[in-house]
């Protein structure tokens, strides 16, 4: 008859008891970390489809044609008064400038290949300084992502307010092209405006060139070229590229 040491025979049923209960511990912080990895992925996907929602919503609000090929765009008597509402909060007519297609036409100059939209962009940084509208956020990136070019625009998001001088740094440090192109969220690019300014620097690689720059009227977004524009002011807000829905 075998005979084994009681000692030994304690110390083996506590070791058995130590490794059960530690298999335990680990299958329930599996569990429970496997729960909130799938409340999280619910979570992500109601809030890509509350933001899907929300830019459907605005797309569905662009009026086809309105304001095409820089031509003034005007609001009915009744909603004149939103429109003048949302100029005073925003500083610009957001109420009309969200019925005007992300990407209308403007009156440019002539060259560009046709078939080569991004011929000449390497990447479009936007540089979010710690904006306080809700739109600027989560419904931003999710409208970059699902439908703008994959990997042409990206978002960088600073911390804390520094204001346009630093906000302009930062996306250049982040850059990775070999010419620096900086706009405003109020700027709106005509077709074939970046060549010329290329042009240049293909001549002289360490200049600084500013464009001509043209007009959008404060009220109706009317584009004018800046040789016949006079009492013009330039605050044009848009999103796609530029467009922000005032960034503050």
């Amino acid at each position: 008859m075998l005979k084994l040491p009681v000692k030994k025979c304690f110390f083996l049923a506590k070791v058995c008891v130590l490794l059960m209960l530690v298999v335990t511990i680990l299958s329930l912080f599996e569990q429970w970390r496997g729960g909130k990895r799938a409340a999280r992925a619910q979570f992500t996907d109601a809030m890509e489809e509350e933001y899907e929602r929300q830019i459907l919503e605005d797309e569905a609000r662009i009026i086809p044609g309105l304001g095409e090929g820089g031509a003034a765009a005007y609001l009915s008597p009744a909603e004149k008064a939103l429109g003048a509402a949302s100029e005073k909060k925003y500083a610009i007519n957001t109420y009309l400038s969200d019925r005007i297609s992300f990407n209308r036409t403007l009156k440019g100059y002539r060259g560009q290949d046709p078939a080569s939209e991004f011929v000449y962009l390497k990447e479009i940084i936007l540089v979010d300084d710690n904006s306080t509208l809700p739109a600027l956020r989560g419904k931003l990136s999710h409208y970059v992502r699902t439908r703008l070019p994959p990997g042409l625009v990206r978002v960088v998001r600073l911390p804390d307010r520094s204001g346009l001088i630093r906000a302009r740094q930062t996306g250049a440090r982040v850059a990775k092209g070999d010419v620096l192109v900086f706009l405003d969220s109020h700027c709106e690019g005509a077709p074939d405006w970046l060549r010329p300014l290329l042009q240049r620097l293909k001549h002289a690689p360490h200049a600084v060139v500013k464009p001509i720059i043209d007009m959008v009227e404060a009220k109706t977004f009317e584009y004018e070229h800046g040789s016949n524009a006079v009492n013009f002011e330039v605050i044009r807000l848009k999103y796609t590229v530029c467009r922000a829905q005032g960034i503050n």
